[in-house]
């Protein structure tokens, strides 16, 4: 009786094994979507978090504010140079930055440094809308 039961065991723990072994092929698929999943969370210059969001699903990243144009050059310059963005607002990085005279206003150590987007050939598209 002992070895009809082993048996009978062996052959249970084979079928499970081999449907694990099938169900770790098998590819996993999310069925819900979430506007989550496409945020893009970068740190920036200053050491702040920033969100990167493409709000509505069009396959463009809004910037709003400076912190969000250094999230997303720093996307586009050194991690993926096909990302689309667009501005929603006017953004001013440094202000008053020359006197009245036209001179640098200081030595511009208080301003904050830019690099362009694009030192990696940028291939996305950036609309400004109108800002």
């Amino acid at each position: 009786m002992k070895t009809k039961t082993n048996k009978s065991l062996r052959k249970i723990l084979s079928i499970a094994l081999c449907l694990a072994l099938v169900m770790s092929y098998v590819p996993m698929v999310s069925i819900t979507a979430s506007a989550a999943a496409r945020d893009i969370k970068v740190t920036i210059d200053t050491g702040t978090s920033v969100t990167l969001r493409d709000a509505d699903s069009n396959g463009y990243y809004e910037i709003g504010t400076a912190d969000e144009l250094y999230a997303f050059a720093k996307i586009a310059n050194n991690v993926n140079n096909t990302i689309n963005g667009e501005l929603i607002a006017d953004i001013t990085v440094n202000q008053n930055v020359l006197t009245e005279d036209g001179e640098l206003n200081g030595d511009g150590s208080n301003f904050r440094g830019w690099t362009p987007i694009g030192i990696r050939k940028y291939k996305g598209t950036f609309d400004g809308g109108e800002h």
